[in-house]
């Protein structure tokens, strides 16, 4: 089970909207799929040579049946460059590559080990 948390990160303090819950399922590799596509339609904008960081952040949380729960995030700011790139290329099915690349390294218990910059 799993939901995606939407943040905005414009304002400060009492101005910032609360954490919203953007979506939901059943199908936690559709999470991730949510996840990747969220990160990259809205937390960067510019272009590929100029990309910046954008107001929205997500985090996907991942719920197993023994009721624990996992977050999951992309780091914006380390992988800004990468992200840039996938994103010029707005291609859905390299998108959901990396979406299922990403599920099966949190899968295997290895998600700290996935590396986006290792992705080519």
């Amino acid at each position: 089970m799993w939901k995606l948390l939407y943040e905005d990160t414009f304002g400060f303090g009492e101005d910032r909207d609360p954490i919203r819950v953007e979506s939901c399922g059943p199908d936690d590799l559709e999470g991730f799929k949510m996840l990747w596509d969220s990160v990259l339609r809205e937390s960067l904008t510019g272009t590929a040579d100029k990309p910046v960081t954008g107001f929205a952040r997500f985090t996907l949380v991942i719920t197993g049946i023994d009721g624990k729960s996992v977050n999951i995030s992309i780091n914006t700011e380390k992988y800004l460059y990468h992200l840039a790139a996938i994103k010029s290329l707005m291609n859905s099915e390299y998108i959901t590559g990396i979406a299922s690349r990403h599920y099966d390294f949190f899968m295997n218990n290895k998600d700290a080990e996935f590396d986006l910059s290792l992705i080519s």
